[in-house]
């Protein structure tokens, strides 16, 4: 009930639904898993390395915060934004990385 009591709270204040953090979370995970794999060094690596870990970090934060809320309103809505912050600052430098 919690649960789905967090996802309705989710979809009315975000553009995120369900879907979107499952389908999210499983992309992340696969391409975390094809990240960890490859076997390079340096600092341009490393900083990759870093953003990509706090990036799925992040989301699994999310992804758990969402799925089994156990906290007040205001500390879920606090973790969300932490979250959603960390993701938006990790995919821009990551971005500038890739681009």
């Amino acid at each position: 009930k919690v649960v789905e009591k967090a996802f309705i709270w989710l979809e009315d204040n975000s553009d995120w639904t369900r879907a979107d953090i499952d389908a999210t979370y499983a992309l992340i995970r696969q391409q975390y898993k094809e990240i960890i794999l490859v076997e390079i060094t340096g600092a341009e690596a490393e900083k990759l390395h870093e953003n990509y870990s706090d990036m799925y970090d992040a989301y699994f934060d999310l992804y758990k915060l969402i799925t089994d809320p156990r906290c007040s309103l205001s500390e879920f809505v606090e973790s969300y934004n932490n979250c959603v912050n960390i993701i938006e600052t990790s995919n821009e430098n990551l971005s500038l990385f890739l681009d």
